[in-house]
C-alpha cells in the first residue's frame, strides 16, 4: 500500500504511519482502494483528539451512529485514540462509493501524530470509473483541509493553556 509518500493516496504519511493498526481494517470492508494521510500536531494527543471530536462531531462525543464531518457516521471510537466512520448506503455513497475510514491520534515526536486511513469501494459502471479517477484527488484536498483544521485548533488550544 505504501508507495508514494507525497502522492494523491499517501499525503504526509510515512512508512511508520502505514505500519500502525487502524480499526477500519478490522471491519471486513471489501474495498477497491486505500489512502493514508497524516501530519504532526504540536500539542498532546488528548488535545488533538478533543479538536478532532469538536470539528467532527460538532463538540459532542464521537459515539456510534452519530454524524461525523457531515455525511459520515461513527462506527467505533476510543477516547483519545481513534474514531472510525463510514459513508455507506446513502445518496452521496451512491454517487461516490462507500467509504470507511479511521482517524487515529498517536504520540508523535513533537506532540501528536494525526493519521487518517481511508478504505474506498467505488460504485460499479461509469460512475465507478469517474470515482476511481477523481476520488483520490478530491479526498486528498478534503482530508488535508480537515486534518489541518484539527491540527490548528489543537495547537491553538495548546498555546492557550
Amino acid at each position: 500500500m505504501f508507495d508514494e509518500p507525497r502522492g494523491l493516496k499517501n499525503w504526509g504519511a510515512t512508512l511508520a504511519d502505514s505500519l500502525h493498526w487502524y480499526p477500519c481494517d478490522d471491519l471486513g470492508f471489501a474495498h477497491d482502494d486505500e489512502y493514508l494521510r497524516a501530519l504532526d500536531v504540536a500539542a498532546p494527543p488528548e488535545l488533538a483528539f478533543a479538536a478532532l471530536a469538536f470539528f467532527g462531531a460538532r463538540g459532542a462525543p464521537p459515539i456510534p451512529g452519530r454524524r461525523f464531518f457531515g455525511w459520515f457516521r461513527v462506527v467505533t471510537a476510543a477516547q483519545n485514540e481513534h474514531v472510525t466512520v463510514a459513508l455507506r448506503r446513502s445518496l452521496p455513497s451512491w454517487l461516490l462509493g462507500d467509504y470507511v475510514m479511521t482517524y487515529r491520534v498517536l504520540p508523535g515526536d513533537v506532540g501528536a501524530r494525526l493519521a487518517l486511513k481511508v478504505l474506498a469501494r467505488y460504485p460499479r459502471g461509469p460512475l465507478g470509473l469517474l470515482a476511481r479517477m477523481g476520488a483520490p484527488l478530491v479526498d486528498r484536498i478534503a482530508s488535508a483541509q480537515r486534518l489541518r483544521r484539527v491540527r490548528d485548533a489543537a495547537e491553538a488550544a495548546q498555546i492557550n493553556e
